[in-house]
């Protein structure tokens, strides 16, 4: 699948620390799919969808390695948020001073503790929840 440069490419990219661990995380399914894994296995080593790794395997095929770069578009803070600034402000607040419950202040929320905190909170349900 990476030809013999790109695969060189991917390693030294994921081996950089000071590239972004998203691109970091995609270089490296690409290196477990040339090494054979299934896209499955991949995913549960990953911690992601087996069509996550799919997808950027496809990003690959059409645009190379750049397909791999972070966009500055992805994410959600292109106006995608369903908070307001002054919401956001608070909940990165809630997140400092307070504890995931079961647990104790600053060893870290769950993605879907944090999700759970903002539909308590501020009543905001998101459709990716």
């Amino acid at each position: 699948m990476l030809s013999p440069a790109d695969y060189q490419e991917a390693v030294r990219r994921y081996k950089n620390m000071k590239v972004d661990g998203h691109e970091r995380q995609r270089c490296h399914a690409l290196i477990l799919v040339q090494q054979m894994y299934s896209y499955r296995e991949i995913g549960a080593i990953l911690l992601v969808e087996d069509k996550t790794i799919s997808r950027w395997v496809q990003q690959y095929e059409t645009e190379g390695l750049t397909g791999l770069e972070n966009d500055p578009n992805w994410g959600g803070a292109h106006g995608q948020s369903e908070l307001t600034t002054a919401q956001l402000a608070e909940l990165e607040e809630l997140l400092r001073a307070t504890a995931m419950p079961g647990t104790v202040v600053g060893s870290g929320w769950t993605n879907k503790a944090v999700r759970a905190l903002v539909t308590q909170q501020f009543q905001v349900t998101s459709r990716f929840c």
